[in-house]
């Protein structure tokens, strides 16, 4: 098998694009659409699914709800 480990950003990638400036809106966030279905499908075919984001450590636990409020599969 020829895995691979994918880094993937959140904000402006995965679902809305929004600012640290705006972190009370990461929550509300919307996944855009196939993004859930695409990554856990590589997730599922055993690929390294790794999120980063350009987001501040203090949002990280809402960050980390939103991913599996929305079933994004990751490691």
């Amino acid at each position: 098998m020829n895995n691979k480990i994918l880094l993937i950003d959140i904000d402006g990638t995965i679902c809305d694009d929004i600012r640290n400036e705006d972190a009370h809106l990461f929550p509300t966030a919307k996944p855009y659409n196939g993004a859930v279905e695409n990554i856990n499908g590589w997730f599922d075919k055993g690929n390294t699914i790794i999120f980063f984001t350009a987001r501040e450590e203090k949002d990280r636990a809402v960050t980390t709800q939103w991913l599996h409020d929305h079933n994004f599969k990751f490691h």
